[in-house]
């Protein structure tokens, strides 16, 4: 039964993945925009403020945001009227509702390169491309591993290795069945190197998910 009921989850998350794979990936460039400095109250938190289109874009939907070869998974706000009075009554440079502001932290900013704010005093400021994640799930998950509070990272890191865990703590029960039994027995393979070698390969990809932000600032 327990075999049965991962198989359908699995394959519910193959077919939800197909149909957005399906739907293709949507974009939207954000050329010569103003980068603003995030207020200090906003500095630890994982969100992003611009103005996307909202056919496509959803305020607190997880985004990419790409710079050159570089880019960071977080929430993206919409910057509304309100907003835009908040972030004016700060002791900052002034923001507009339409103009192509984007209201970014320093670990953001930093991640994807732009070092300081100053940079956007040039004529040509940075071009952004703002895509929606085809794969909702893992978007939010690298978003937690990429966010700027370590409490976050960290409880999403080890929720990460926690179902690798119980992912290998399951391959002994699977590989105990009659049949995979009986055919390790047959090619002569110790069911023990078998459980090592499915649990380090297992592991690859929940490395890869777990990666944050921390080398690029060094």
């Amino acid at each position: 039964m327990v075999c049965i009921g991962l198989a359908c989850v699995f394959l519910v998350a193959i077919l939800s993945g197909v149909a957005n794979v399906w739907k293709g990936k949507k974009r939207q460039e954000i050329s010569n925009c103003t980068i603003r400095a995030a207020l200090h109250d906003e500095t630890d938190k994982g969100w992003v403020w611009l103005r996307l289109n909202r056919k496509t874009f959803v305020s607190r939907m997880t985004i990419k945001i790409s710079y050159g070869k570089k880019s960071v998974y977080c929430e993206y706000r919409e910057i509304d009227s309100k907003f835009v009075k908040l972030y004016n009554c700060g002791r900052t440079r002034k923001i507009e509702e339409e103009g192509k502001f984007v209201v970014i932290s320093d670990w953001y900013r930093k991640a994807l390169g732009i070092e300081e704010t100053k940079e956007t005093e040039q004529p040509t400021g940075p071009s952004l491309n703002i895509s929606k994640p085809r794969w909702a799930l893992f978007a939010d998950i690298r978003a937690g591993c990429q966010h700027p509070e370590p409490g976050v990272r960290m409880a999403t890191q080890i929720a990460i290795w926690g179902t690798w865990v119980g992912f290998a703590g399951l391959l002994p029960v699977l590989l105990d069945h009659d049949p995979i039994k009986t055919c390790l027995e047959c090619h002569n393979k110790s069911v023990l190197l078998v459980w090592f070698l499915a649990c380090a390969i297992l592991a690859c990809p929940f490395w890869c998910l777990s990666r944050g932000l921390k080398k690029r600032f060094r």
